[in-house]
């Protein structure tokens, strides 16, 4: 019984030994620290979903104000949080090559949609990057203005329905803009109509819900993913339920077949995929990289994922926040009234005549970035400009964008909504790499340019026809929800919609 005991208790100082043994990392390598907790690191509140990853990251960020960077261990992996300006654009832009891949864990094999351009690395990311950002040219922005236009003519309808059924005006905003993401990017992308807002049981609709519905089960399986890789392959967990893989697998090969029978060609997103496949003059360097089906479909996939959540959730945010500062949202509808004297029918150089209403799209942004922080990894040792800190290779890099956004250095009065902090003049006296939704540098999100037109086009549109104003469902203020990796809020976001003809 003795020796039981004996063993037993050896088996946990080893384990305890083992889970410790990086805790003096940050130290030997001269970087303030908070102090790590045995099993946890620091991200104890993050697995018991007591804060979000960007609220825990905001708490680290503010408890070292005069810190470039804070040494941190993502359980007990030492992992290192930047704070300065100036180093994350050394690590963006001027490093750029040794910080390239972002760190995403991933099974190609078992799941095909997640080897795409978000969580691909090297050689297959470059390829794949440069050739297709052309779909999110201005020229071709121009030629889905139309497409993007008929959704928000879609959206305006339903919700005059829902106010001749309600006659109460309370609508819950989230489920409203999430169908106008998978209308967009349906026909942008896809070439296809979903007609979200005729059906709940939309094959897309239903889609996104199974991707973006928080719950705990679908967050735990993230956690033992990004942390323990070769645990979560052995358990057989997935990132997305099967029929998510099956479901997009089958829409591009079917999407694929009939345009080609169909000699049918739209200049969007599934098109520059099909060049993609039949193109044959391979540089040599990218001969192992076989562009296939299942190549096809991540992308197609991404581009999906990508736009559907973070620029639903953006819209619904930007409505809540006007909602509660009237006297913007009259500033907004001001402008668009003012844009349309010059063309009634909204193009894509309308757009670009709104810029209070991009200021009012940034300040959202600002204070609901969707993805909360940025990851890289370093990929070859090296020392960081202007300090005497020199990052291994295999160092995780977490940038607290949401943290940053809130820093009252930059932007003060951070809870405030203001939309001139956005002004030409307000935006040339902050530093760079202080406003970073979308990321920055060579791996900046390739569709920004797309998300901010679909975005103003949703809201001139929307904006010309309701005013929103909180109802009694109203959360004041906004809570967030501490199961999604997402910024996103908790339950549903509920507003009072009325038609300005009625006013």
């Amino acid at each position: 019984m003795v020796d039981f005991i004996l063993l037993c208790m050896g088996i946990c100082l080893a384990i305890y030994a083992y889970v410790t043994s990086t805790f003096d990392y940050w130290r030997r390598h001269g970087v303030v620290h908070p102090k790590p907790l045995p099993f946890f690191g620091i991200i104890k509140p993050l697995i018991t979903f007591q804060m979000t990853s960007g609220q825990l990251f905001q708490n680290i960020y503010n408890n070292y104000p005069n810190e470039p960077f804070v040494g941190i261990w993502m359980i007990r992996k030492p992992a290192l949080l930047v704070r300065s300006p100036e180093v994350i654009g050394d690590i963006l832009v001027k490093q750029f090559q040794k910080f390239v891949d972002r760190g995403h864990k991933f099974d190609e094999r078992r799941e095909p949609i997640t080897a795409n351009l978000v969580t691909l690395t090297g050689d297959r990311w470059r390829y794949l990057r440069q050739k297709l950002s052309p779909v999110f040219s201005t020229g071709k922005l121009r030629l889905m203005t139309d497409l993007v236009v008929k959704c928000g003519e879609a959206l305006n309808r339903h919700v005059l329905e829902s106010l001749e059924e309600t006659k109460r005006g309370e609508i819950e905003i989230r489920d409203l803009t999430a169908k106008y993401t998978t209308d967009v990017i349906g026909t942008a992308a896809f070439g296809l109509e979903f007609e979200s807002f005729t059906s709940d049981d939309a094959p897309f609709r239903k889609m996104g819900r199974k991707l973006f519905s928080p719950s705990l089960k679908y967050a735990i399986a993230l956690v033992i993913r990004q942390f323990f890789p070769d645990f979560y392959s052995y358990l057989g967990l997935r990132s997305f339920p099967k029929e998510v893989n099956s479901f997009f697998l089958d829409l591009t090969r079917d999407t694929i077949e009939m345009r080609k029978k169909h000699n049918i060609q739209r200049n969007d997103f599934m098109d520059l995929l099909i060049k993609l496949k039949e193109e044959k003059d391979l540089n040599a360097s990218h001969k192992t990289f076989e562009i296939n089906h299942k190549t096809l479909t991540a992308q197609a996939f991404v581009f999906f994922t990508a736009g559907f959540e973070t620029t639903s959730t953006t819209l619904s945010f930007c409505l809540y926040e006007l909602a509660l500062n009237p006297e913007i949202q009259l500033k907004a509808v001001q402008e668009i009234q003012e844009a349309k004297k010059t063309n009634a029918h909204l193009t894509y150089q309308s757009t670009q005549e709104m810029p209070y209403l991009e200021c009012i799209l940034k300040e959202t942004l600002r204070k609901y970035p969707p993805v909360m922080n940025l990851h890289r990894v370093c990929n070859e040792t090296t020392q960081i400009s202007g300090t005497k800190l020199v990052i291994e290779s295999g160092t995780d890099i977490k940038i607290p964008v949401f943290a940053i956004h809130y820093d009252p250095q930059y932007y003060p009065n951070p809870l405030v909504f203001d939309p001139e902090r956005f002004s030409p003049e307000n935006c040339l006296s902050r530093p760079k790499f202080t406003f970073l939704p979308f990321g920055d540098g060579p791996r900046i999100c390739i569709g920004m340019r797309f998300a901010y037109m679909e975005m103003k086009l949703c809201l001139a549109q929307f904006l010309e026809k309701f005013r929103v104003t909180p109802c009694s469902k109203t959360v004041i203020p906004m809570k967030f929800d501490t199961k999604s990796f997402l910024l996103r809020p908790e339950g549903g976001l509920w507003l009072s919609v009325s038609s300005r003809e009625s006013l």
